[in-house]
């Protein structure tokens, strides 16, 4: 008899502790569907504000950003609604990812610093002087040249160019 009575306590005992088992999975499934269908930070009294404007862009030009649906004026494809975590009103020149996207772009960021740059470039060059500046002074000989109306090689000299 008491066997049988040890073995029915037991037999209750798992069959309480399956159903307090259903129970808390249950309760953990209702509260996570109702915080999931309940946006983040919205209370009793946030329900009367009005939601944020959508915003669209171009998924071939992100730039291009508006505040409606429409075409993108550079290539007139139509425009896609903003993932609401990417909707965040930046300066126009900062980039805003979500943090998958800064993970899968391998973006790395650092303090600004104030230092000396030392880079030594080694490049290959002929150094020539500035045949503009050149300057000679010839003896007077018969044939001379007095003026020369060209400052370096190459140049077509014509009538207009001569200034008397």
């Amino acid at each position: 008899m008491k066997a049988k009575s040890a073995k029915l306590r037991s037999a209750v005992r798992k069959a309480v502790i399956a159903v307090l088992l259903l129970a808390a999975f249950s309760a953990g499934y209702l509260l996570k569907s109702r915080l999931q269908a309940t946006p983040a930070g919205s209370g009793p009294g946030e329900a009367n504000q009005p939601a944020a404007p959508q915003k669209w862009y171009c998924s071939m030009d992100p730039q291009i950003i508006r505040e409606g649906p429409g075409k993108c004026p550079l290539c007139g494809m139509a425009l896609v609604p903003m993932p609401a975590d990417l909707a965040v009103a930046g300066a126009p020149r900062q980039l805003v990812v979500s943090e998958e996207a800064a993970k899968l772009m391998e973006i790395e960021t650092s303090l600004i610093e104030r230092k000396f740059v030392a880079a030594e470039i080694r490049m290959v060059g002929k150094i020539d002087y500035d045949e503009t500046r050149v300057k000679r002074i010839a003896a007077w000989v018969p044939g001379r040249i007095d003026r020369l109306y060209v400052d370096f090689k190459a140049r077509r000299v014509n009538k207009a160019n001569l200034k008397d």
